[in-house]
Formats: C-alpha cells, sequence, structure tokens
C-alpha cells in the first residue's frame, strides 16, 4: 500500500467510524494525567507514554485494528511528522532547532523543557475537544492537531537530550 493509497483509506476510515470507541476517553485521560506530572515533576520518562498514548488515541481514531495497517499507519504518520517538522523549522527555528525554546526559556526564566510542555498543551486541549465530542473538525485539522502534539514530543525529547548533554 503506497502513501496516497493509505490516505484514501485513512479519510474514508474518519468519515465512517469517527469517535466510536469508549477506549478514547480514557487515553485521553492518561495524556492529561502524564502530562501533569510532567510538568509537575519533570519527568522526561513519561515522554514515551504521552507518545505511544497520542499515537494509540490516533489510531483508534482512525479506526486501524490489524497489526499491519497499523505498521503502515506509523510510517505514514512519521512522514507527515517529518516533513511538518522541517517546514517549521524554516519559520521557526535558527541553525539551532530548538532556539525559540532557550529563547523563551531564557526571557521568562523557565526550564525549557515547560516552555514545550506548555506549548503542546494547546493541541492536547484541542484533542481533548475533538475526543470529547465539544467541537467539530474536519480530517485535516484533526490530523493537524495530532501531528502537532506528537512533534511536540520529538522536540520535547531533543531538549531532554539537549539537558543531558549540557548537563554531562
Amino acid at each position: 500500500m503506497n502513501v496516497k493509497q493509505f490516505e484514501k483509506i485513512h479519510n474514508k476510515m474518519f468519515q465512517s467510524i469517527k469517535m466510536q470507541y469508549s477506549a478514547m476517553p480514557d487515553t485521553m485521560q492518561n495524556i492529561w494525567n502524564t502530562l501533569q506530572n510532567m510538568v509537575y515533576y519533570h519527568n522526561p520518562a513519561l515522554l514515551d507514554t504521552l507518545f505511544n498514548d497520542l499515537v494509540h488515541l490516533y489510531r483508534l481514531q482512525c479506526a486501524i485494528t490489524n497489526e499491519k495497517d497499523f505498521q503502515e499507519f506509523v510510517q505514514w504518520l512519521k512522514g507527515i511528522s517529518s516533513k511538518i517538522l522541517i517546514e517549521k523549522a524554516q519559520e521557526y527555528a535558527t541553525k539551532d532547532r530548538l532556539h525559540n525554546f532557550r529563547l523563551a526559556s531564557e526571557k521568562l526564566n523557565v526550564e525549557m523543557d515547560l516552555i514545550c510542555l506548555f506549548f503542546m498543551i494547546k493541541h492536547i486541549a484541542s484533542i481533548d475537544d475533538i475526543v470529547s465530542h465539544r467541537i467539530q473538525m474536519d480530517d485535516a485539522l484533526i490530523m493537524e492537531k495530532f501531528v502537532d502534539a506528537i512533534n511536540y514530543c520529538i522536540l520535547l525529547k531533543a531538549i531532554y537530550k539537549d539537558m543531558e548533554v549540557k548537563n554531562a
């Protein structure tokens, strides 16, 4: 299955099965709990849990049930994520991909990981609204919210790696 075929199937699944899984609210609550713990305890070990919960929630939303489709979905999601990270770097970064996080951290006297988490939270709030049926969004905007949240996980991982190098 190529990316175009997957996108076509993905769009059909969104239209026919959107928001029908009872596991979504529980997964959303797990995401909020993980974020809260990350903010209060600066715990980078929770990042993988957050990332996996976001992918799981998006998977539920797309009604992907078998392993083969899931692996194709993950590859497709990685491609979209990478493309957006590259595009956004041109808009937000200098030679230092973490420039805006460093600047905000310095100006606000707040750790970089918290700055990143706070930026991420607006996307998580939108995802919560989607899962809770408080707002309706078209499929492209839903995908954007999930991919943005996933990309903030990637940026947060880069921040933690940067902090490790500086503290070594």
